[in-house]
């Protein structure tokens, strides 16, 4: 393991009418109502790069002692207990639930999160985790997120935040070693906040700042999405292991079973799910805008809409669904009151569909005084 460096860099500005409607509005439908449907896409742009795919595996692959701590837990629909042992694969947790070696790390969920057990990692996908160490780490259990590795070498407190295509490391106490897939291995200390992929890495002190909030993770939300990070360094990991064998089509109908059950938080972690397990398929691009409307909807959560309405359009710019993603994204921002981006957004609209049913509702905005 080469030598732990200090990051040399400064901090960056941190951390979608007519027969057009009418094609748009089908290709909605299809997704809501018919799982049987596979909305085809322009198979020309490369799907956005989330996260690593979730495999299965024997218990006997984690360590002694990985269990459920403390909180409430689910593995697909089977409820865990406090004190049940983990084995390889996806895990559900409720807010405050804890997984980790007792006595040697306690990973907490700060709100709903969404991880998986792979070997001795607790891979972070979706969500915030306040994890405290009691001492080294590295022979027994760590934290994974985005390809990067989480290690403790003493006594320390931190917090890593997973939302959409970004993540964020706040240290409170004590030091991190980031290793990243290309052999970097950067010290992050107390006080110190790790934004951004491991190609562009900005280092930040923090005064107070609360890892876990929308707005932190989300940073500048109504800035240029083209450089945003996107999980790149799980990609190399995530080639290299088969598809998953869950059914897309499957997510989709959970998904859709959910929502039309009232149980929003549950569709949006099914979307999640399948948009994390089968992101380079076209129903997966698509459920990015059934996601997005969840978040700009009953979730009441604009960041994290138009997060999933940009995955659309970075995705599939020209798609089924660029007109849905884009006029979300721009209510999207209005509601975050970022009203320079959002006219941006406007006038990019108007240019690309002038006929649409929303383009009178989008001038009338722009014409405000």
């Amino acid at each position: 393991t080469p030598a732990a460096e200090r990051p040399r860099w400064r901090p960056l500005l941190l951390i979608g009418g007519g027969l057009t409607t009418a094609i748009a509005a089908a290709a909605s439908w299809l997704l809501l109502v018919a799982p049987g449907v596979d909305v085809q896409e322009d198979s020309s742009h490369e799907a956005p790069k989330i996260a690593a795919a979730e495999v299965e595996a024997p218990t006997e692959n984690t360590p002694k002692g990985l269990a459920l701590l403390r909180g409430d837990a689910t593995r697909g629909a089977r409820p865990l207990a406090p004190g049940d042992a983990l084995g390889e694969g996806p895990l559900a947790l409720r807010p405050e639930a804890c997984v980790g070696v007792a006595d040697l790390l306690d990973a907490c969920s700060r709100e709903a999160a969404e991880v998986t057990i792979r070997g001795a990692a607790v891979v972070l996908h979706e969500g915030a985790l306040a994890v405290e160490s009691a001492g080294p780490s590295a022979t027994t259990v760590w934290v994974e997120v985005a390809g990067a590795v989480l290690l403790s070498d003493g006594p320390s407190a931190y917090v890593i935040t997973v939302e959409s295509e970004r993540w964020a490391l706040t240290v409170e106490r004590g030091e991190v070693r980031v290793r990243l897939d290309d052999a970097r291995e950067l010290l992050i200390r107390a006080g110190e906040r790790l934004d951004g992929p491991p190609s562009d890495l900005s280092v930040d002190t923090y005064e107070g700042i609360g890892a876990g909030s929308e707005t932190d993770a989300s940073a500048d939300a109504g800035t240029d999405t083209t450089g945003e990070m996107q999980a790149d360094a799980g990609a190399t990991r995530r080639d290299s292991v088969a598809r998953p064998s869950s059914d897309p089509r499957k997510l989709l109908a959970d998904a859709q079973a959910l929502r039309g059950a009232g149980d929003y938080r549950g569709a949006a972690s099914a979307y999640r799910r399948l948009i994390r397990e089968h992101g380079d398929t076209s129903i997966a691009r698509t459920a990015q805008v059934s996601l997005g409307q969840l978040y700009l909807g009953p979730l009441g959560a604009p960041a994290r809409a138009q997060r999933a309405f940009d995955a659309y359009l970075r995705g599939a710019p020209s798609g089924a669904m660029a007109e849905e993603a884009l006029h979300g994204k721009i209510e999207a921002l209005r509601r975050q009151k970022k009203d320079s981006a959002a006219d941006k957004a406007s006038a990019e609209f108007l240019r690309r569909f002038p006929k649409s049913s929303y383009a009178a509702g989008i001038r009338r905005q722009l014409d405000r005084p």
